[in-house]
């Protein structure tokens, strides 16, 4: 699977700060669909990457990425090959959205607006719950 640490031909090769969780299991979702374009599974990583993050998979995965892919799925990997990164990359969408909702409330309540307050608090609860199925 793709590094947890950024590099190109820029740096020289020297490897730059790390990517966040959420960063790499996305970049490692863009690879599967370039390296298996016409595969059930990549349809179906297509598909959960909308349903999680309610927008299309977009971006291109470099040749180092779709090189990791294809060395850890192999050359006809079955449509739920991938679904334990699937579910690792939602729960580090979750973990991401919930710390910027408690963000969010947290400069709601410094601000002492009670509309923004409650509207974060829902957020907070929302995302909670979310994460909560994770831990089972």
């Amino acid at each position: 699977l793709p590094s947890e640490r950024k590099s190109d031909f820029r740096s020289g090769g020297r490897e730059e700060a790390p990517v966040n969780a959420r960063e790499v299991r996305a970049r490692s979702l863009a690879a599967i669909v370039q390296a298996y374009p016409a595969a059930a599974l990549a349809e179906r990583v297509k598909k959960e990457y909308s349903r999680i993050v309610d927008a299309p998979l977009s971006g291109t995965a470099s040749e180092a990425d779709i090189f990791s892919i294809e060395a850890a799925f192999g050359e006809d990997p079955p449509e739920d090959a991938a679904d334990d990164l699937i579910r690792a990359f939602e729960e580090a969408h979750l973990r991401e959205a919930y710390q910027e909702k408690v963000s969010e409330l947290r400069r709601a309540e410094a601000a002492g607006d009670q509309g923004a307050i409650a509207a974060a608090q829902k957020g907070v609860e929302e995302f909670s719950g979310r994460l909560r199925a994770f831990a089972r």
